[in-house]
């Protein structure tokens, strides 16, 4: 479930050199100054430069106001008035309220884009993890880290995070999270807003770093069973696709641990890892023999190729091992059947 904490990407961000004068060398002020606490960042600068024109960004543009006809600090009644703002997103969002973008497919292809909304201030932060989005200067999803520093110099890190201002205006930031080196995330930020704050603030420990090494009782980590494939994404729990079939869709878990398996119009009711390093509270996981599982879990029982157990005292929830003839475990599941993906 969303929640003011919740509002991540996973879900950020000028040509080399800086036209603003906000940019300046490195130190005071800066952006690698500024970023060394995320409430200096979110409440730095405040008026939009001279140098934008009025109106909203090109088409296929993040930033530097927003993107096409939806502009920063607009009302959700001005952002439906441009027929660009889709469906509400699901759960309690506290004082932000969250949409998608009228042509963002949440479905599973990676493509989505969440519009973050203040009930004080507006439109204050979109985010995306869509490959097709740019900024104005074509930095985008799947760039290398390195790329975008070339892009952007003054680019600075906040934990899981990298900022640097927008150019043409100075009342708003360019953030990306990044996986293993590349950008998975990005989002267009007022800094005033207090729903770009929101969203900086959780960034901090963010991504893959939130799954650990413990699956069950209720999930891994972060990702727990019930999430909906668009709150996954947006806290970077998952990657890319995998396969899609009927109305559910596996993913790749963040940490490259293992999968997701979702329920497009529902949630999570599948995480399968098979990383020795991860294991169950009772300490088994991949690589414990089948006489192991049996004494960690009493009541489970053995196939051909596999091991099974419920979790829950009602039978909702299940460890299943692949442990083929009946060997060591060579993969582990927890899983919540739901007979619209699993028959």
């Amino acid at each position: 479930m969303l929640n003011n904490r919740g509002i991540t990407t996973g879900i950020g961000i000028v040509v080399a050199g800086c036209a603003l004068a906000a940019c300046g060398a490195r130190g005071e002020g800066s952006v690698e100054a500024r970023s060394e606490n995320p409430a200096s960042v979110a409440n730095a600068g405040s008026a939009q430069s001279a140098e934008e024109p009025a109106g909203g960004s090109a088409a296929g543009d993040l930033g530097p106001t927003g993107i096409g006809e939806l502009t920063l600090g607009m009302t959700v009644a001005q952002a439906k008035d441009t027929g660009l703002l889709g469906q509400e997103a699901n759960g309690d969002t506290g004082d932000c309220a969250a949409y998608l973008l009228a042509d963002s497919v949440d479905q599973g292809n990676g493509s989505l884009t969440a519009l973050w909304f203040s009930s004080d201030a507006g439109l204050g932060a979109i985010t995306t993890i869509s490959e097709t989005l740019t900024t104005p200067q074509e930095v985008s999803k799947g760039m290398s880290e390195a790329e975008a520093r070339e892009v952007y110099p003054e680019l600075g890190t906040t934990g899981a995070v990298i900022s640097t201002d927008v150019p043409g205006n100075e009342a708003a930031l360019f953030s990306f999270t990044t996986i293993d080196g590349t950008i998975a995330s990005l989002t267009l930020g007022q800094r005033s807003n207090e729903c770009f704050k929101a969203w900086f603030e959780t960034q901090q420990p963010g991504g893959p770093e939130t799954l650990g090494s413990v699956l069950g009782p209720d999930g891994y980590g972060g990702l727990t069973l019930g999430m909906t494939y668009e709150d996954a994404a947006r806290q970077n729990l998952v990657r890319d696709k995998e396969r899609e079939w009927a109305e559910c869709a596996t993913f790749t878990l963040a940490d490259g641990n293992g999968t997701a398996s979702f329920k497009l119009n529902g949630g999570a009711f599948d995480v399968t890892v098979n990383n020795s390093a991860v294991h169950t509270p009772e300490g088994v996981g991949v690589g414990s023999t089948v006489e192991e599982l049996s004494q960690a879990f009493p009541e489970g029982f053995g196939e051909a190729d596999g091991f099974s157990t419920p979790v829950t005292a009602q039978h909702e929830t299940y460890y299943i091992f692949s442990t083929p003839e009946q060997g060591t475990a060579t993969s582990m599941s927890l899983v919540r059947p739901d007979d619209g993906c699993m028959g």
